[in-house]
């Protein structure tokens, strides 16, 4: 506390040392090199100590020396070196204290010696404080703050001298009052305190000014000061309800829309926080067929978002001509018919047809819904709620043949309430138009705006217009805003019912003073006047809230108080907060005061409660309590040690130690070991100051430089693309026993746990990582009944595995590093980048690959063979390979210089014709390329395939790295007429050629959705990688035009912020008034949710490249940052075939639909 000296127990260095050494012996403490802790010692020795208090330089040093003899220890390990470090550096940063200026404490005292009279009341208290200033001045380890409040102390003692009319407290609230910060406020507000500032000055300067005068003035200024508020601004637009002008005008044309007369102007426009929008009445409209008038009503109306500009249409061009101006339908309904009985007859004709035509455009609209439109089973029906659901939204769809390109971004208005009207259109049981048979109309609307959007895109439909001519009724239109005609009608919700009641007062007591001033001054007088105007003000503005209002009721009653003899009562609020600001440090237990100082705190104490109890106590008293409290408080003088502070910072320690989950351990570690040290110095009651204030600063500094485990961004596309391939693989019972199916899934269940935690460390992941692989290389075929040549291990990586080791040498007794020239075998197989799961083209080689040697020069030579996509084969289009020298990335990915491999021959049909289909031709049958050097040591040989039919499905996903697998103890001599290379393709004779798919379209009778069975950890809900298909390719983007209009008006919020400055208890300083405004903090969140599709980037295909061997995956709609840019994530390329395949099957069916919607179309 400020004033309070401190009594500081000599301490030993050997402490230091001992915590130190305590610190460094404890595992997980910082660890810090020895040129880190020499550079810290360093910077303590370049330390200027002039400037800080011999006991604080005192604590340096020792921590200095204690870190020096670290440095010269041999066997000092660098837990040890940390703890030294961190010691000396939360010294160097909390532990100096500053020397005081003592100048102004010499001064005061040497003016209190002039005061030796014993009699006067308050010496006593004089002589006390004055001692104890003595001291401070005397103390050269004494604080700045220690200084500054026994210099106010004195001062204070000085002025309690004597008796009589005290104005002390009136005078220092006006020095207060003159240096408050009026910028931006209120000019009426100003002006009410310039002129209380000026009426307590006369108070103050005349003689004969009567306490209870001064008191009323102090409470006119603190007043006046707490009703100052934020000035507002004409440009901004406040919470509230408002009147703007506009008009309802044709799309088109230069002229308004046949539905601008049914629209009530001006309109309203209501703002609530960041919400702003339109509330329009909507009234009947009549319109004339020759002789005859027709009178009908709004149907509806509806809305593009994000439609802002006159030149971004929110329909196509083609069917601009579909809707018809009033003019043009009212001349042709004319020149029809002349006759009224005939244009009646017309009108309801028109009607019927109307309503024909739109019940075959919604059996035509049922057919070109989109997939995410349709609802129910796959042939568009629907039950229950849904099946409802639907139908009012087709019906409001319907109602203006609404292309299938807008009907995602129209939106129908708000309906507030409806005419309880029926005519001859809309009559349940008679009505002639069927759109809006048993429906009421609209009566108020509401239209969601944007500030300054100075138009709205609108959709109308009239069925009067509609019955004149069919089609007449529904319309485009420009909804124009005018944001120069906007007038307030109301605003922030508050009760002035008291601040007009006391306006009225105020202005009966002015009138009566005007008739005779009863001995006040003209200063008194002219504050009086602008106190009621500054309220009439506050009376009149409607963007204040209630704070502002009650200030100035408060303010202007003050006012009135200080120009009559009514006797007012004191305010005793700051006198209450007093008393039990010194009730918490007469209370507290982890700190001893001076007997004398605390005694001192106990009088002013018990003097104030006794002043807050006596009802005839006057303003002054009180204050004067209040002072007198707060001085005591300052002047407190603390023997022994204060352990307030360390046990603050005890209590928030055990909180973060409470909180393991987001903290890393070596952090929680360091701060187990200083809390523990900091607790056992708590505990010692004989601890010294120095101890306890190190101890705590080390404690701080900790916990301040604590990270959370979250600030390390945890990578879980490995994660992700291994559960892609495992749920794929769990769908195999036909493949793969129950038993490893089912330590499948269980590792997936657990996987998943991990992924959808978004609180999993790095390790975690890596560890679900591992467990995947393992269960998908464990995964073992059933047993087929028949011998095969397991050998060449022919579409079953499993058995080749090995722990990733291929036997270099353990069954051949061939030397793969010194081969002699000729032509061997050995088996291989291609496998993804974890070098265990099988790559999607292992199944498109002959497993049986040739080597030759030549002049000391190897090369591998491969026969690939088309890949059976549910009964549409698909090829390899191209193959390079990673040069000598590649390396890994941390997915395991390849990179490095590629190579093109030599086509030998190109796959063909039987009738000797190329293979040629939708993707393209001239497709790899036989390459030779390079064996690389490192594939002789571990047998692994990175490549880089790309499959067309792969990538059509989604960019990207054809180009992906792959290992070529080679088991060197397969390895034999043989020659290049070996059975084992002769080519196994199986293209047919090319008749079915071209075909997109000759199945089904499903995947395991799934309907081309990621759900493989019942034990698929995919399915289900709640699954954050996705389901029913979510693996397709890329989905579209569709909406309008972001284009916004600019415009100069602001947006302002509800919330006031008060602007009052934080008084420490028992001060007197005025506090300002609340000022209206405030900031609306927003934030765009999302979760990003995975999906297989979007990986692209393919490599260049036609020439040697770098590259890192990753793919890339584009941020989809929805999957942004909130900065709203697209984004690349790089992730390993792991997705298995069949990942693929459901991607496959996925958009061949949604090919299938979108083919049958285009025939019926063109039925």
């Amino acid at each position: 506390m400020m004033g309070m000296k401190i009594k500081k127990f000599k301490r030993s260095s050997a402490f230091f040392m001992a915590a130190a050494l305590c610190l460094g012996s404890t595992s997980g403490v910082y660890a810090m090199d020895e040129s880190e802790l020499s550079r810290i010692i360093e910077e303590a020795k370049n330390t200027d100590t002039s400037r800080y208090t011999p006991e604080s330089c005192e604590s340096l040093q020792a921590a200095l020396e204690g870190a020096e003899n670290l440095l010269s220890r041999e066997d000092v390990t660098e837990e040890e070196l940390g703890a030294g470090g961190m010691m000396l550096q939360a010294i160097l940063k909390n532990g100096l204290v500053a020397q005081a200026d003592k100048s102004s404490l010499e001064a005061v005292l040497s003016e209190a010696a002039a005061y030796t009279d014993g009699t006067q009341d308050g010496y006593e208290v004089l002589d006390q404080v004055r001692a104890q200033a003595q001291a401070v001045l005397e103390d050269g380890n004494a604080t700045q703050a220690e200084t500054d409040g026994a210099a106010s102390t004195v001062a204070q003692a000085e002025e309690n001298l004597g008796g009589g009319i005290d104005k002390t407290v009136l005078s220092d609230l006006i020095t207060q009052a003159e240096a408050v910060d009026t910028s931006g406020s209120d000019d009426a507000s100003v002006q009410q305190l310039k002129s209380a500032i000026a009426s307590a000055k006369q108070v103050a300067a005349n003689p004969s000014a009567t306490q209870s005068l001064v008191d009323k003035h102090i409470q006119l200024l603190r007043a006046s000061a707490e009703a100052l508020y934020q000035k507002t601004d004409s440009n901004t637009v406040y919470d509230g309800v408002y009147q703007i002008g506009g008009l309802l005008h044709h799309a088109t044309a230069n002229q308004v829309s046949m539905g601008n007369s049914a629209l009530v102007k001006p309109f309203q426009l209501i703002k609530k926080g960041n919400d702003i929008h339109l509330r329009i009445e909507c009234t009947s409209l009549t319109t004339k067929l020759g002789k005859q008038d027709f009178t009908g009503y709004l149907a509806g109306m509806w809305y593009f978002p994000g439609f802002t500009s006159e030149d971004t249409l929110p329909y196509a061009a083609a069917e601009e001509g579909q809707a018809v101006d009033t003019g043009e339908a009212q001349n042709a309904a004319e020149t029809e018919a002349e006759d009224p009985e005939e244009a009646q007859s017309a009108a309801t004709e028109a009607a019927e047809e109307s309503s024909q035509a739109q019940t075959e455009d919604a059996a035509e609209d049922e057919l070109f819904m989109d997939g995410e439109e349709a609802s129910g089973d796959s042939d568009g029906a629907a039950t229950g709620e849904e099946a409802s659901a639907a139908q009012e939204e087709k019906q409001s769809l319907d109602e203006n043949e609404v292309p299938a390109a807008e009907a995602a971004t129209a939106k129908a208005v708000g309906v507030e309430s409806y005419y309880d009207i029926y005519d001859s259109y809309n009559d349940p049981k008679k009505g002639t138009d069927a759109t809006v048979k048993g429906k009421k109309y609209p009566h108020y609307i509401t239209i969601p705006v944007e500030l300054n959007q100075s138009i709205v895109w609108t959709r109308i439909y009239v069925p009067v217009m509609e019955a004149i001519n069919a089609g007449g009724g529904k319309q485009y239109a420009k909804l124009y805003l005018d944001w120069n005609d906007l007038k307030q009608i109301s605003g922030t919700e508050t009760d002035k019912a008291a601040l007009k009641k006391q306006v009225t007062n105020a202005q009966n007591v002015q009138k009566s003073l005007k008739q005779d001033s009863q001995g006040y001054a003209g200063e008194q007088l002219t504050m009086l006047a602008d106190a009621i105007v500054a309220a009439q003000a506050v009376y009149k503005n409607m963007n204040i809230d209630q704070t502002v209002v009650d200030n100035e009721v408060k303010a202007l009653t003050m006012a009135v108080n200080a120009v009559t003899k009514v006797k007012v009562d004191s305010d005793k609020s700051e006198l209450k907060k007093a008393i039990e600001t010194a009730d918490s440090y007469l209370n507290e237990t982890d700190v001893e005061y001076e007997t004398s100082t605390r005694e001192a705190l106990q009088r002013a104490r018990d003097k104030a409660s006794q002043v807050y109890d006596n009802e005839e106590a006057s303003q002054t008293e009180v204050n004067k309590c209040v002072t007198a409290i707060d001085n005591a408080i300052q002047g407190l003088i603390i023997q022994g040690t204060d352990r307030r502070e360390i046990k603050k910072a005890l209590t928030k320690a055990e909180t973060y130690l409470k909180d393991t989950a987001h903290y890393t351990a070596a952090d929680m570690d360091v701060l187990r070991s200083v809390y523990e040290a900091a607790k056992a110095v708590y505990g010692n009651k004989e601890s010294s100051q120095e101890e306890t204030d190190a101890q705590t600063g080390i404690l701080d500094y900790v916990m301040k430089n604590m990270k959370k485990a979250s600030q390390t961004k945890v990578d879980k596309t490995g994660l992700h693309e291994m559960l892609l391939t495992a749920s794929n693989m769990a769908g195999r019972e036909d493949t793969y026993t129950v038993a490893t199916l089912k330590t499948l899934n269980t590792a997936i269940t657990a996987a998943k746990t991990v992924y959808d935690n978004s609180s999993a460390t790095q390790s975690q992941v890596n560890t679900q990582i591992k467990k995947l692989s393992r269960a998908v290389s464990g995964l073992k075929k059933k047993s087929s009944g028949s011998s095969s040549n397991s050998s060449n291990n022919n579409g079953n990586n499993s058995s080749n595995n090995n722990n990733n080791s291929n036997n270099n040498g353990s069954n051949s007794s061939l030397d793969v590093k010194n081969l002699a020239d000729g032509v061997y075998s050995v088996t291989g197989s291609m496998v993804k980048i974890d070098k265990t799961s099988a790559s999607m083209s292992n199944e498109a080689i002959n497993h049986t690959i040739k080597l030759t040697v030549k002049k000391g020069k190897y090369s591998i030579t491969m026969d690939f063979k088309g890949l059976t996509i549910n009964g549409q084969l698909g090829y390899l289009g191209t193959l390079k390979y990673f040069k000598t020298g590649y390396k890994l990335d941390k997915y395991g990915s390849p990179s490095g210089s590629l190579g093109n491999v030599t086509v030998d021959s190109y796959q063909k049909y039987t009738n000797g014709k190329l293979v040629t289909d939708n993707f393209g031709t001239n497709y790899p049958d036989v390459v030779t390329f390079p064996l690389i050097d490192e594939a002789k040591n571990d047998g692994y040989v990175p490549l880089q395939v790309f499959v067309p039919i792969m990538d059509s499905i989604t960019k990207g996903t054809g180009t992906q790295p792959a290992f070529l697998k080679l088991d060197w103890s397969t390895l034999k001599k043989t020659d290049s007429k070996d059975p084992g290379f002769e080519n196994d393709d199986n293209n047919g004779d090319g008749s079915n050629s071209g075909n997109n798919s000759t199945g089904n379209g499903s995947l395991s009778g799934n309907n081309g959705s990621l759900n493989t069975n019942s034990n698929g950890s995919l399915s289900g809900s709640g699954s954050k990688l996705g389901s029913n298909g979510s693996l397709s390719g890329s989905t579209s983007k569709s909406g309008g035009s972001s284009l916004k209009s600019s415009g100069s008006l602001k947006s302002s919020g509800t919330t006031t912020k008060s602007t009052s400055t934080k008084k420490s208890a028992g001060t007197t300083a005025l506090k300002s008034g609340k000022s209206i405004g405030s900031k609306s903090d927003s934030q765009n969140t999302g979760t990003t949710k995975l999906t297989s599709s979007g990986l692209s980037d393919a490599a260049d295909q036609d020439q040697e490249t770098t590259t890192s061997g990753e793919a890339y995956a584009d941020a989809e709609t929805g999957t942004e940052e909130s900065s709203g840019n697209m984004r690349k994530v790089a992730v390993p390329v792991s997705v298995s075939v069949l990942a693929a395949l459901a991607g496959v099957f996925y958009k061949i069916k949604s090919r299938g639909g979108s083919l049958r919607k285009k025939a019926g179309k063109k039925k």
